[in-house]
């Protein structure tokens, strides 16, 4: 969680393959956790990974395999510590410049994925800079560093107990250390960092002053998402010391996603210029510093949406839908899974 957060292209460390010349380079996390969390697949599909970028792909991707099924001529090779990775001979220059992460953010099953090693801009990028001291103020959680004793007994249990052991999302031992990794913690934080540069600004009203209601507006999905804050640390960290107020105005940013069984939290209306279901909305300025550029980007947004944002979000509130919690890592989490419960709801409860 250090400076480079901040800065373009929100990655950690970069490491390149045993070889020279692989055209994919790894991040020292991935490196680190990749052998395990091969070898605890289930199911388990072999101990070789194959990058592939077909030409109209907008995405390279990687895959488990034997070894033995990729045949040596068609393929470089090389090696990610202890794992062999191999990238068709054909896609060499396709896949210059992609780098294999993992992340366990939000909390979950860890993931492979590839991501470019520079980000691409959405239209009208907000150009917004993450501030890491005002992120420790909303949400202290994401700089919680375990202890050397917490830490040393869970790497221990993890040897010693079947239960707990590995990277499993359900082993109890992840569950009481790990939550709180300071690995998913540089994750949260490379992804608000990121999303505040190259993604664009929305407009966000707040509804209720007394209640900390807020709607964000979503010009994708001509859809309102209900957040909650508490009044006191709003005025604290969101409004420089002073209540809210009906009708102020903020800003969003949001990230979406599609799904077969959605929340029901965001609901595309027919002006929707696209297929996404459900949505994380990052409200922007309580992480940034840079009132300049926060007025600029809120100057940008036209009468148009701001009027949207105020009706669509007044007839949600009125229908009586539940906000989801403002704070950035928690604003993911959906106002279904804060009902229903398990691992992934918010501790001691929503904002709301």
């Amino acid at each position: 969680m250090s400076e480079p957060v901040l800065l373009p292209p929100f990655l950690p460390d970069l490491i390149d393959a045993s070889d020279s010349g692989f055209p994919v380079r790894i991040t020292g996390r991935c490196k680190r956790k990749l052998f395990w969390y091969i070898a605890k697949m289930d199911p388990y599909f072999g101990p070789a990974l194959r990058i592939t970028k077909p030409g109209d792909a907008a995405c390279a991707t990687v895959v488990h395999c034997n070894d033995a099924e990729i045949a040596p001529h068609t393929h470089q090779v090389s090696t990610f510590g202890r794992v062999k990775v191999r990238v068709p001979q054909d896609q060499v220059e396709l896949l210059q410049g992609w780098v294999l992460d993992i992340r366990t953010f939000p909390p979950g099953r860890p993931t492979l994925l590839m991501v470019p090693a520079r980000q691409t801009d959405f239209d009208f990028p907000a150009r917004l800079k993450l501030d890491l001291e005002k992120v420790s103020r909303v949400q202290p959680e994401l700089f919680h560093i375990p202890g050397t004793f917490g830490r040393w007994i869970a790497s221990v249990l993890r040897f010693t107990c079947q239960m707990g052991s590995g990277m499993a999302p359900d082993g109890w031992i992840d569950r009481v250390f790990g939550t709180l990794d300071p690995g998913g913690q540089a994750e949260a934080l490379e992804t608000l960092a990121m999303r505040l540069w190259h993604f664009h600004v929305e407009p966000v009203l707040v509804l209720d002053s007394d209640r900390g209601l807020l709607a964000a507006y979503s010009s994708s999905t001509d859809a309102v998402m209900l957040l909650a804050v508490d009044p006191s640390r709003a005025a604290e960290c969101l409004n420089h010391g002073k209540p809210l107020a009906r009708g102020q105005r903020f800003l969003a940013i949001f990230g979406f996603d599609s799904t077969k069984n959605p929340s029901g939290d965001l609901v595309p209306r027919p002006l929707s210029v696209c297929e996404f279901n459900e949505a994380w909305p990052v409200l922007v300025d309580w992480l940034v510093s840079d009132q300049e550029g926060l007025d600029r980007a809120k100057a940008g947004i036209s009468k148009y949406f701001w009027e949207r944002c105020k009706a669509l979000g007044q007839q949600r509130l009125e229908a009586g839908y539940p906000p989801r919690d403002a704070r950035p890592w928690y604003s993911r989490i959906s106002t279904r899974n804060q009902r229903e419960g398990g691992w992934n709801r918010v501790s001691g409860g929503y904002w709301h």
